[in-house]
């Protein structure tokens, strides 16, 4: 990339010719004739800088730390929504406070600057410092830049951390010099010559973002672009060699998608990837990323994934209709624009909608569909949402928020199935549609991730926002598995549906062939049925009938069933894929219609261990047997749902859970699902109307605080403990526990914060002890 911009054409020294512009009157007496006047009043009439009183501008007055970074903030228009103490001597309280954080937190601060965690705020800037905190700025959303070559006499009085900065500087055009020849690093900068940096870096932002060429930096991901290596041909030549493993050297490489995915794995067995250092950008958004059929004991370190194109952009409301029938909107450059492109939008968009902190709008948060006809592009970077009035959202919405615009179309980071033993270690996932995405797997072996990340990704080269999601669909959905996942110190942050989702699968039965042989369809492909597989049957109800030992099966595909079974499930429509012949180990009567699940094809046995699941949609949703350990779920509508939801592809009741150590903070939005019961923040569910009950469950040293309406809702519920737990109202909550239609259930030693009721039970509790 050719990185070094020309010069801006006449560039005046700090103390030079003025520019022949013209503005409005200055209303500051002492600016009036001064040098800085034409570099000042471009900025005074943004907003960006303002005098010392309505009528002094006081131009030669030194400039603090605190003062510069903040200004320079206000040039791009960098967002400061959150504070988070970076520093010993910079409180929330001091009016500099949110800006050096986000300074902090975009890394504009250089080390040298700081001692003993002290920014030293109110320390007069030099004028190496202020040259190395806007060249970060710049390069922090725009690219990196290439030195010049210095000529200036006094090189040798850098400080050598500044020098590098001071030459990049150069290049970009917002610093030349004194008319000595000198730049004097260690002097104090003044208002004035501040202004001057500013007036130039704001009208360098006026040029296109520059695209990345291979061979250069890659100022996003940090490390050397490569559009030219066949990282497929890399791994796949290692593995045909014989070896155990291969390592990607470090860099960021671009990868084309080839049929249906962008690296395929197939059928590695013990086989190990490295890629510490290493970022995989998938060129297609709507394709998989690494895909791994029928693989064995296959182990990836290290990579980072993202696609080139997310599949989600997002916008700044810049307006809205008083009438509430459209939102102005400003897309910045970096994000996704094309919005009428149906390889991207099918027509089907889905809004999420965030205040201007970045957090998801709680009254909003249920996501909303509308089609991109809606979508009208005014022009540049600003569009219009026409006609929000019909579906009714954007009532808790106003100027100055965002809102994420998710795609339809599905991008699997990393696609599992049919594979035994797959383990991630340090992995990091900026987008996709469903981060893990495994299935009909694990015979022998669990797969085990360490240190996996899926959080929303750098800033856009070009943007100034961050990106506000990560993963457009669930984090971790793995179902069908013979062996439940082991997830440990991983983070699922910003996704757009579950950030967990374990269940099982689920099958039909048409009819009995004999009194202990049943006829059965299935949707899937990869469903098989082993001898000792243990069956559960229920009716069309959900109530359990019987449970059973596999004998035999076969597969009967010339079967033609009585009834069909077709049926729009709502995420999926069944259809009997495959059709079999189970014989087993005792008489079984079914009904058509009536529901199977496989205990061994449940995800059991799961494990997730000190993993945060935070901001986004749904948390924990769970429909399988396994340990909730030292984790946190925070900040999404359902913190937690465990028990069936057999129309939606997953198996029925769970019989061995335990939560421990685990905290659910600040969960829970309010709305009702599509049963019309209330979406509680946390809550353990039967089948409405079933005779079925979870079992085994235990709330064991949990926290529950500030979740909204009922903290823990209990129902469908037999053999329930909950020990040394402790909830803690905070303002939305109403209630801390429920428990109804549950048998055997205990409470011993529990704590109860807060004056709200601490446990309701209905009428339907049987055996209830309360220690």
């Amino acid at each position: 990339m050719k990185k070094v911009f020309a010069l801006l054409l006449a560039l005046c020294l700090m103390v030079g010719v003025l520019p022949t512009a013209t503005f409005a009157a200055s209303p500051f007496t002492d600016l009036t004739g001064h040098w800085a006047e034409s570099y000042v009043l471009p900025l005074y009439e943004k907003g960006i800088i303002n005098g010392k009183s309505a009528t002094t501008f006081d131009p030669d007055a030194n400039l603090t730390r605190a003062e510069f970074v903040t200004l320079a903030l206000k040039v791009p228009a960098v967002p400061t929504p959150n504070f988070e103490k970076p520093f010993d001597d910079v409180d929330q309280t001091q009016w500099f406070g949110s800006t050096v954080s986000e300074a902090k937190a975009r890394n504009l601060i250089p080390d040298e600057m700081v001692k003993d965690n002290k920014f030293n705020p109110d320390q007069p800037i030099t004028r190496e410092e202020m040259t190395a905190i806007i060249v970060r700025l710049w390069e922090s959303f725009r690219g990196i830049l290439s030195p010049a070559n210095l000529s200036f006499t006094d090189v040798n009085a850098f400080s050598p951390w500044a020098t590098d900065s001071i030459a990049k500087a150069v290049s970009l055009g917002v610093i030349t010099g004194n008319p000595d020849g000198t730049f004097n690093p260690a002097g104090l900068a003044t208002r004035a010559e501040a202004s001057v940096i500013f007036n130039r870096f704001d009208k360098q932002l006026d040029n296109p973002v520059v695209t990345i060429q291979n061979g250069e930096f890659h100022p996003m991901y940090g490390g050397i672009y490569h559009d030219d290596v066949d990282i497929q041909k890399l791994v796949s030549d290692a593995y045909a060699s014989g070896a155990k493993e291969v390592t990607i050297p470090e860099g960021v490489y671009k990868i084309a998608q080839k049929r249906t995915a962008h690296l395929t794995l197939d059928g590695m067995e013990n086989f190990t990837i490295n890629g510490y250092g290493v970022t995989l950008i998938f060129d297609k958004h709507y394709g998989r990323g690494l895909q791994m059929l029928g693989c064995k004991n296959l182990t990836i370190n290290g990579l980072t994934v993202d696609y080139e194109e997310p599949l989600f952009t997002q916008a700044k409301i810049i307006g809205i209709d008083p009438e509430g029938y459209y939102f102005d909107l400003e897309i910045e450059d970096g994000y996704y624009k094309d919005l009428t492109n149906t390889q991207f939008f099918t027509g089907n968009m889905q809004l999420h909608f965030h205040d201007s902190d970045y957090k998801l709008n709680r009254a909003e948060s249920g996501g909303h569909f509308f089609s991109s006809k809606l979508m009208e592009h005014v022009g540049g970077n600003h569009f219009r949402l026409n006609s929000l009035k019909l579906v009714g959202i954007g009532k808790h919405c106003k100027v100055g928020d965002y809102l994420t615009i998710l795609s339809d179309k599905e991008g699997y980071p990393m696609y599992i199935q049919g594979s035994d033993g797959i383990n991630m270690n340090d992995v990091t996932i900026y987008s996709g549609c469903v981060g893990i995405s495994e299935g009909y797997g694990n015979e022998t072996l669990p797969s085990v991730y360490k240190n996996l990340k899926m959080i929303p990704g750098p800033t856009p080269l070009g943007a100034v926002t961050p990106r506000l999601f990560s993963i457009s669909g669930t984090g971790f959905h793995c179902a069908g598995l013979k062996h439940g996942v082991q997830v440990y110190d991983s983070v699922v942050y910003g996704n757009n549906d579950d950030a967990v989702n374990f269940h099982g699968i689920y099958h039909r039965t048409y009819e009995n062939a004999d009194s202990k042989t049943v006829l059965l369809g299935t949707g899937h492909n990869l469903s098989d049925f082993k001898e000792g597989e243990v069956l559960r049957f229920y009716d069309e109800k959900y109530d359990l009938i019987d449970i059973a030992k596999v004998v035999s099966a076969v597969e009967v595909p010339d079967y033609q069933p009585k009834v069909d079974l077709t049926e729009d499930v709502g995420v999926w429509t069944f259809q009997a894929v495959r059709k079999f012949k189970i014989t087993l180990d005792k008489a079984v009567k079914v009904t058509a219609g009536g529901w199977v699940e496989n205990e061994a094809e449940m995800a059991n046995d799961f494990v997730l261990k000190n993993c945060q699941f935070l901001e986004g949609q749904r948390g924990l949703i769970i429909k399988a047997n396994g340990v909730v350990e030292d984790c946190l779920i925070e900040g999404r509508p359902i913190g937690m749902r465990s028990g069936p939801e057999l129309h939606w592809l997953e198996s029925g009741y769970i019989h061995n859970i335990t939560f421990k150590n685990t905290t659910f903070r600040n969960n829970g939005f309010g709305g009702y699902n599509l049963d019309k019961r209330p979406l509680y923040a946390c809550g353990l569910y039967g089948e409405p109307g079933s005779t079925s009950r979870n079992m085994n469950v235990t709330f064991d040293g949990c926290t529950f605080e500030n979740n909204y309406y009922v903290q823990l809702f209990l129902t469908e519920n037999q053999n329930l403990t909950i020990k040394d737990c402790t909830f803690i109202a905070g303002e939305n909550t109403t209630k801390h526990l429920f428990i109804d239609n549950s048998e055997n259930v205990t409470l011993s030693n529990n704590k109860f914060i807060g004056d709200v009721p601490a446990i309701e039970k209905g009428a339907t509790v049987t055996n209830y002890k309360e220690q």
